[in-house]
């Protein structure tokens, strides 16, 4: 169950323990949700899913995490509004090899948008798109580069070299620094269109995508499926 609101800070992020994505997770500011309604701990549930935030719905579960509310670097401040969750850098690693890095914009309400990047900070989708449009928003230019991109990219590396298989690593650049938000490894739910998978199967070595020699990726990795524009990556 919850703890006592006066236990925690005066703002925080509340996700329920069953969903998955950002369906459901609220930021309570000043123990409202974004100042939209204040929140109760013996009704926060209902009150989520009445505000609606993030794709909360009535599955929502009765069991929540509370985790620290971060904001942008204030380098990024014009990408944060009140209660906006700040800029996600997803970083598609085959072992310590950073194949992409993937910005995501997340707005309270509205549909998230996309760029993907090289470690050079060239844009990789100009010309097609690595997501389907039908899960995902249009792709919006205007992501600066980050002024500590080396530092994301080592700590990216890090990681992915410990894991030592294909995943995602996926970091915020947040006004405390440099903070771990999760690894996956069945990144935009298993899709990414011809275009970006016919981009991410070249760095495919070993058996699970980061041994020591080139091999051929195997057929779960790039088999196109049944849906329009997309295909799987594991």
């Amino acid at each position: 169950s919850l703890p006592e609101f006066d236990q925690l800070p005066r703002n925080f992020i509340l996700k329920p323990s069953n969903l998955f994505n950002a369906n459901g997770v609220v930021p309570v500011v000043g123990k409202s949700v974004c100042g939209r309604k204040e929140l109760h701990r013996d009704k926060a549930r209902k009150t989520i899913v009445n505000t609606g935030a993030f794709g909360a719905s009535t599955s929502v579960s009765d069991e929540f995490i509370v985790e620290r509310y971060i904001q942008n670097h204030e380098a990024y401040a014009e990408w944060q509004l009140h209660c906006e969750s700040p800029l996600d850098f997803k970083f598609y690693m085959f072992g310590e090899v950073v194949a992409a890095i993937a910005v995501r914009d997340r707005p309270m309400t509205g549909l998230p948008s996309w760029q993907f990047f090289d470690t050079e900070w060239n844009i990789l989708d100009g010309e097609c798109d690595f997501i389907p449009r039908e899960k995902h928003a249009s792709k919006v230019a205007g992501f600066a580069k980050p002024h500590n991109l080396d530092e994301m990219i080592e700590a990216a590396k890090l990681v992915g070299s410990t894991l030592g298989v294909f995943a995602r690593v996926d970091l915020y650049n947040a006004n405390v620094g440099i903070v771990f938000g999760e690894v996956t490894y069945w990144p935009a739910n298993g899709l990414l269109t011809q275009c970006g998978n016919d981009y991410m199967t070249p760095f495919w070595k070993g058996v699970e995508g980061a041994g020591d020699n080139h091999t051929e990726a195997p057929s779960w990795f790039h088999k196109v499926i049944s849906q329009p524009g997309a295909s799987t990556l594991c």
